[in-house]
């Protein structure tokens, strides 16, 4: 079976093996390692879905597709979480309002700042998302850009089993789900995900908006998922993920029962199931004005954004998959920087993150990398300026 993105994996996941670092450091990881940090992470504060009992006999061919926003990509950017979010967000307003709403996921993203579920879910309750148009992906905010956020979740549950999260799809509910995903996670023209097979490459959250009986699949039927990888990947962006997928690994689940959109707000009909009761930590704010992720002007103009620097793999000359990682910008932006980080999937070995406070070097780490993918892109770079404020850049494609 041919799988779409197996050599080119976009953040949220990769595939990658660690080695030794430059000063000796052991970077190799062991395999309940990389589950015990993506199940601090992506899951954080969620239950692991007990599909144990199998499918209900009960259990109905559901599709919500009909109203999903068309497929996005994510890029190099590791913000799978708030593309799953909005998705579903975009699903319910359009079809219970009508409006075929394109939500900036960075305005989103800003907001919250953390590979995690409940994270994005929760500010989206909190803080009103932007259109793209006033924040696009691949551009800067237009001026006053909050005072055109116009889209918020209104209630979310977190269903515990296979049958309450059937249950949430038949009441119209879309969801987001967090999975774990393996050496030969893809999808085939058809949409099929395989079983999982092989080394864990991490975690990777998605939005699901429907649900089909196949005995073909192991488990008795799949879930359809929308992806953040473009139209590209599987049937037109889209997955099927067995319902046995989430027996064998851990998947967990926020159903998105209504949103706000414009003063209106969508019907929550339907599901059983409580919305979750707020953790007793306060979630953390983004710091306050001027906003961290505005980018931030030089004495002499000179403007830290995606535009002005980027993220480079450093290759080893004796070995092109042997890689450090550093900034490529002008000396006017370096000077402003002071602390880097780097956004490395947890199966390198050395932590999720890589960091860098050397301006003399470009700010390159000090471990030494591989990977096996041609085109393997990090997950996303942090900036830490002078001022204390920070700047998200794209992260690196690694090519050899």
């Amino acid at each position: 079976m041919a799988l779409a993105a197996l050599f080119a994996l976009p953040a949220c996941s990769a595939e990658v093996e660690g080695e030794e670092g430059a000063e000796g450091d052991e970077v190799t990881q062991s395999e309940d390692a990389v589950v015990g940090q993506d199940a601090l992470e992506l899951g954080a504060g969620l239950p692991r879905a007990d599909f144990s009992r199998g499918l209900p006999a009960s259990a109905k061919t559901t599709s919500l597709a009909a109203w999903d926003s068309p497929a996005k990509g994510q890029g190099s950017r590791g913000w799978c979480t708030a593309f799953a979010t909005i998705a579903a967000i975009e699903n319910l307003v359009n079809r219970h309002l009508g409006v075929k709403a394109d939500l900036s996921e960075i305005d989103h993203y800003q907001s919250y700042r953390r590979y995690e579920m409940l994270s994005s879910v929760k500010t989206a309750a909190r803080v009103p998302i932007a259109p793209e148009s006033s924040w696009p992906y691949d551009g800067s905010p237009i001026a006053n850009y909050r005072d055109t956020r116009i889209a918020q979740v209104a209630s979310y549950a977190a269903p515990e089993s296979l049958a309450e999260v059937l249950t949430e799809l038949e009441a119209g509910h879309p969801m987001v789900i967090g999975i774990t995903t393996f050496r030969n996670f893809g999808a085939d023209s058809s949409g099929r995900v395989p079983m999982p097979s092989g080394w864990k490459r991490g975690g990777h959250a998605v939005a699901v908006t429907g649900f089909v009986r196949d005995a073909s699949y192991a488990g008795g039927g799949y879930l359809l998922f929308k992806n953040s990888w473009g139209k590209s990947f599987g049937a037109g962006g889209y997955g099927h993920l067995p319902l046995e997928y989430c027996k064998v690994s851990s998947c967990y689940f926020l159903a998105i029962r209504s949103v706000s959109y414009g003063g209106r707000t969508t019907p929550a009909a339907g599901g059983a199931l409580p919305s979750p009761e707020p953790t007793p930590a306060p979630e953390p704010t983004p710091a306050p004005s001027p906003s961290p992720s505005t980018p931030a002007p030089s004495p002499t103009g000179t403007t830290v954004d995606d535009t002005a620097v980027r993220t480079v793999a450093v290759h080893d000359s004796r070995d092109p998959a042997r890689f450090w990682l550093a900034l490529d910008a002008a000396p006017a932006i370096l000077g402003q920087v002071t602390h880097v980080r780097y956004d490395v999937d947890p199966t390198f070995g050395s932590g999720r993150y890589a960091s860098s406070s050397n301006r003399a070097t470009a700010f390159r780490t000090t471990t030494v990398y591989r990977t096996y993918d041609r085109d393997w892109r990090t997950s996303g770079t942090e900036l830490t300026l002078a001022d204390g404020r920070r700047v998200s850049i794209a992260g690196a494609v690694i090519r050899f």
